[in-house]
This record gives structure tokens, sequence and C-alpha cells, in this order.
């Protein structure tokens, strides 16, 4: 796995279940014409955000069974046409910034669709690029009708891969349309080019721009099978690494723009079908995080049977040439003919793109093996099968999750969204809690989902979008209601998943053995008291680390004697903690550790005694309120914040890791602090118990 990131394969052994959403309710046809063409998907004057706009609509005669044409004109754009088989018709319609009125034709009768297309610049786009080897042939796998210039060289991977990212883009707008959250979808980073969209004409448009990204390693290097991601080393040889940190470097090397935060994927153009090894090498389906990029990769091996224009959509879904295994690839067996090859070099890559966009692995859909229906949604017919409505398309859809997760995504936001979070918010973490009845769950960004798995298997999820913009920034479950929505057997392991707005993904890796493990009992001098702890921030697996733990109480720091000759003598006479008088903290590169200071005489050291110290005294009345703590696998820093809203400010010089808050949930009070600690702190995390009544 990559420093820093989350890298998600493709697992051949998922299975798909098959069931997409349900079908909305369509708009009002726009033609009242008996036989006329009627568009169905979409509402006169709609605005869109994205250029290939999928239109799903009706012509002909009611009740009769054909196959014909329908030709459509998009403004400013080639006349062009869609299959019409028993009624039903699906068309892609390029569009122009501002208003947009096409034409459909069919019967003899047309029909008008007024559509405004308004580009969402200040979204961050999707970039394309294109990775070839230091002394790269410029050309890809090919049956010997399609080989030549401008058929499986550089110029021909670059419009086919750009009318496949605009055939994702359509594929996810219709997805959350149908999913009841508007036509969003990620933007694309569009030049003003050649306009390869059609083949019918070579104009100047905005179209999507592709970059060419040379790697340092040579053809020979990148097609070691070593590399490939699908080869299984023999006996005492290991794998190197693989064709997404091959492409991370070569991006790195590339520089601006992928020197800042960015999403970029990338078809591998090197890749091979080796006949002797049965391997594609140079190839990998990857997709996730590392350093400040999100990236896909994917091999070139099906791109012999993608579209190349709009023109070619239909055929390409229709072409059921069967694939010679002799000279092409039969990607996991899914690839016998070339419309299938289609399915998975198109739709598997939108997968590893579902990846860098933070989905995981569903039960059914594109981030199952749903891609392999991936045709349906742009067809009416395949081969053997029609008509294809909206209700046919299967697998070819995102999961609700996947819905969910994208909703909040920043590459689909609309202008309707509420303000984007403030950088404070924009990576916080969620925190889980044991409390006496159930888990509390909090994020102050907001909780949009909480997912359960078992197994590495998806089988159920909770949704909290209804709350939208801003879903709640705390929620209680109990294992009777994490029941209700998902179903495990006795001894299985579930993990839940919470999901925030912000981004954040954190899991609860054992739900069973939570609550158990976060009940303890605190030793005082006259008993114990029944407390409940969090879970740590950092890993606590530094070499040599040893633990610590400190109990104090959160009440108010004493100040005068005669508060605290009351508190001290509360101590023989009841159980009870001790409130903090003051800090000292220790710090360097990191946190080397703090010493708690309390109102009965007693100091206790957690973590190291070394480095710049600095003291932190309580006033009278005040209380610790919080921690903010950056982490990762270990602290980086953290600031203590009191209820008058006084703080040490940062200590530790690093700004690494995620940013957490460290407190008590609401009705609880503070009953301590725990971690362990190396050269450095490397977890923290707290003791609270029920707030007294009265």
């Amino acid at each position: 796995m990559p420093a820093g990131g989350n890298l998600l394969p493709s697992f051949n052994r998922l299975t798909t279940q098959d069931v997409p959403p349900p079908t909305p309710s369509r708009p009002q046809a726009t033609s009242v014409t008996p036989g006329g063409p009627q568009i169905l998907s979409i509402h006169e004057g709609e605005t869109v955000h994205h250029r290939l706009l999928l239109v799903y609509g009706r012509a002909g005669q009611p009740d009769t069974r054909f196959e014909d044409e329908l030709i459509y004109y998009p403004q400013n754009f080639p006349a062009q046409r869609c299959l019409v088989v028993d009624t039903h018709f699906k068309s892609l319609v390029p569009l122009e910034p501002g208003q947009n009125v096409i034409r459909f034709h069919y019967g003899g009768q047309d029909t008008y669709l007024t559509v405004y297309y308004t580009p969402l610049l200040q979204n961050p786009p999707l970039r394309l690029a294109i990775m070839v080897a230091k002394d790269s042939p410029l050309t890809f796998d090919a049956p010997p009708e399609k080989r030549g210039p401008g058929k499986n060289d550089l110029a021909a991977a670059v419009v086919k891969l750009r009318c496949a990212a605009y055939l994702w883009q359509a594929f996810t707008s219709e997805q959350m349309y149908r999913n009841g959250f508007g036509r969003r979808t990620f933007r694309l980073e569009e030049e003003w080019l050649p306009d390869t969209l059609t083949n019918q004409e070579s104009v100047p448009r905005n179209t999507a721009q592709v970059y060419i990204v040379r790697s340092k390693l040579t053809l020979a290097e990148m097609r070691d099978p070593l590399r490939a991601q699908q080869y299984k080393p023999p006996n005492g040889q290991k794998a190197k690494e693989s064709m997404f940190n091959v492409f991370s470097q070569a991006i790195e090397d590339y520089g601006a723009p992928f020197d800042q935060s960015c999403y970029v994927a990338a078809l591998i153009l090197d890749s091979h079908w080796d006949t002797k090894l049965h391997t594609i090498t140079a190839h990998a389906a990857l997709g996730g995080g590392i350093k400040h990029r999100q990236q896909a990769v994917f091999g070139s091996h099906c791109t012999h049977a993608w579209p190349s224009a709009l023109e070619e959509v239909t055929p390409c879904f229709l072409d059921n040439t069967v694939t010679d295994e002799s000279i092409l690839a039969n990607d996991a067996g899914d690839c016998g003919t070339y419309y299938k090859t289609a399915n998975i070099g198109m739709g598997a890559f939108l997968h590893e793109v579902g990846h860098l966009l933070t989905l995981a692995h569903t039960p059914s859909g594109i981030m199952s093996r749903g891609f392999r229906n991936y045709n349906r949604t742009f067809m009416v017919k395949e081969p053997g099968f029609a008509p294809i409505t909206p209700g046919d398309e299967d697998g070819s859809h995102w999961h609700r999750t996947d819905i969910i997760r994208l909703l909040f995504h920043p590459c689909l936001r609309l202008p309707t969204d509420p303000p984007a979070l403030s950088p404070a918010l924009s990576n916080v973490a969620s925190s889980f809690y044991a409390i006496d009845k159930g888990i509390l769950i909090t994020n102050e960004a907001g909780i949009a989902s909480l997912e359960i798995w078992v197994k590495d298997r998806l089988v159920g999820h909770l949704e909290y979008w209804q709350t939208y913009p801003r879903p709640p920034a705390q929620v209680v479950v109990t294992a009777e209601e994490l029941r209700r929505h998902a179903t495990w057997k006795a001894g299985d392991k579930v993990c839940l998943t919470a999901f925030a707005i912000s981004q954040s993904r954190d899991t609860i890796q054992d739900l069973d053995g939570f609550e158990s493990q976060h009940q303890v009992r605190l030793p005082l001098d006259h008993g114990t008291i029944t407390a409940f702890k969090s879970d740590t921030f950092g890993d606590g697996r530094m070499q040599g680390t040893k633990s610590f733990q400190v109990f104090f109480s959160g009440s108010p720091a004493p100040f005068s004697s005669s508060k605290l000759s009351r508190i001290l003598s509360s101590f023989h006479d009841k159980q009870a903690l001790s409130p903090i008088t003051h800090i000292r903290i220790y710090q360097g590169g990191f946190v080397d550790g703090f010493t708690v200071y309390l109102a009965d005489g007693r100091s206790v050291q957690c973590g190291n005694a070394k480095g710049n110290s600095l003291d932190f005294h309580f006033q009278s009345g005040e209380q610790l309120a919080y921690i903010n703590v950056r982490s990762g696998a270990w602290i980086d820093s953290l600031e203590f914040v009191t209820t008058t809203g006084r703080t040490t400010g940062w200590c530790g010089g690093s700004k690494g890791g995620g940013l957490h808050k460290l407190c008590p949930p609401a009705g609880y009070d503070w009953a301590g602090l725990y971690g362990s600690a190396a050269r450095w702190l490397d977890s923290l995390g707290c003791f609270y118990c029920r707030k007294q009544v009265g």
C-alpha cells in the first residue's frame, strides 16, 4: 500500500448481486403527438453541468415490436443517430455552454428539447492521463484489422480515453439523478482543442485534456511480469512495485498540475497480453490515495474495443466479434467478445475511478462486478437481449452507498449546495464512544452514513442525508438497530464504518467487543467507579512504547484554600476523583509527553519528561473542555482547550496526521486520560463516566 493512501484493488472473488435502484418516476413527456419522440428522462428547460447528456425516451407506435433509428440534432454539432427498439431509445447528446435546443426526429415528426449547460469550473476536475514507457512504441494491443495510424497508436488512445471519460461522466449524472440528488457528476479538465467527440468533423471546442506522462522505466521494465497485478510469482521471487506506484512516480516527475492536490485517471499505454505467461503485463487495476493525489490506473489491453467518438458508441456496444486469445487478453474471462471487452475496459476503469472518489466494494453495481453490464446504461439493445429499458440495466449502477458518498464529494458539488466545509472541518475524523445504551458516533463536519461490514463485505447501511445540507454531528446506534438494517451470523466479526461529509472514513473493527472492551473499573482510594474509555488516536505501536494512565475529575479546578480543603476532605468521605490544577507539556518535533498535576497534590507523568516544557495552569472554576489531536501512526501534535476558551496552543512541531477532537460525549464527564509513548507519544485516549445529577 502506498504511504499515506488507501489503495483498493479489484477483487475477482466478489460476486454480483445485480439489483439496480428503482427507476424514479419520469418527467412528463415533451411530445404529445402519437408516435413522435417523447423525452422521458429530463424536464424541458432543465440546467445540467456536464457536456454529454444521456437522454431516454420513447418513439413509435405503442405496443409494437420493431427496430429502427432516430436522428437527433445537437446544437452546433453534427447530427447523431441512435437505435429505437420497441419504442425505447437512449441517446447521448453533446452540449455547449449556455442554451441548447436539440431536435429529435422520428417517423416524420420532430420534438424539441431545451437544456442549459453550465460548467462548474469551481469544482476540482478529474484529469486524464496516459502513461508511456521511456522507449514506448506508442501502440496498444489490437487485432490486425484495428492496427495502424489512428487505430492503435497514441493518438487513438487519447481519443478513446476522452470518449470513455465522457461516458463515465454521463453515467454518474444519470445515477445521481435517479437516486434523487440532481444531475451531479465530476467535471473533466477541458481545453480549447480540436474536438474528437465526433468523427464527422474536426473543429475546436472545449474538450477533455489528456496528459501524456512518460515514465523513467523502459518497456522491458514495465512489462516485467513481477510488476503485473495478476501474475503470481514463482516461489523465491517477489513482486516488484506495482504500476500504481510506477505511475505515481512518473506523475511526480511530470510536475504541474499534478504537484498539488488533484484527481487523475491514467491509462497505461504499454500493457501487453503475454501469451506464454497468460498474463497482462504492465497492467494494474487500482485506485486510491497516495500523497496529495487521488489516482486510478488501468491497462490498455481492452482499449481496442472502446469507441473513439459518439458515432462509434453503438457499433462498439453491439460488436459480438469473438476475442482471439492468441493475440488479445480475455481479462478475468469476461472479455470473450468485443462488446464485453468494451464493458470491462471502460466499466472496470470506472470502478477504479470510483475508488479514487472514496468508493468501496459493494454487493452490487460498478463497485462489484456490475460493470459487465456497463453497455446497458447507454443502449436499448445488446447481442441477444432487447429492449433494454432503464429498469433492465442490472449491474450498471452506483450502489446506494456509493451515491451517499458521492453526494458529499467536493468533485460533485452543485451551486445549490451549502458552502464548502471550513478548513478546520475538512479533515475531521469521527470518534466512537461506548455509552450506557449503545454507541455514540460524533463528527463535527456531519455524519453522512454508517456502513456495516462482515468479512470485508458490505451487508447493510444507515443514511443520515435526510437532514441535508448538514447531516447530524452525532448519532447513537444500538446493536438492535443495526440488526434491523443488516444480518450476520453469531461469531461474525462485524465492522462499523462512519462516513462523514468531510470524506473521512473511520471504523470500529469489532462491533460485538466494542462495548465490553471500552467499559472499565477505575481504582480509587476507597473502591472503584464504573467508567468507559474512548478509542485511542495513534496506533501505539512504536518500538519500546510504554503505556500510561491518569485519573482525574472533570470538576472545575479549585483555587482558594477553602475550596481545596473541601475537595481533599471528599477523597476520604466519598469515592471521588481529583480535578486538574495544571499541566506541563514536553515537546519537540512531536509531543514527548506531559505531566498532570492534581488538586490532591499528586502528579502523574504521561510519556517522557524531556524537550521544551510549557506550563498551563487552570484558573479557578475552569475545566478541561477537549483536546485537539493531530495523529496518524502516532501523536503529531495536540492542544488542550478549556471551558473558558483558553488553550495551550498547538504543542509539537508536526502538522501531519488527521485532526481529531478528544473529549467525553455529551452527558458524560472526564475521568482521565490513557495512552502510550516511546520516543514521543504514540497514542492517546480518554476515560469518562456518567455525570452526577445534583
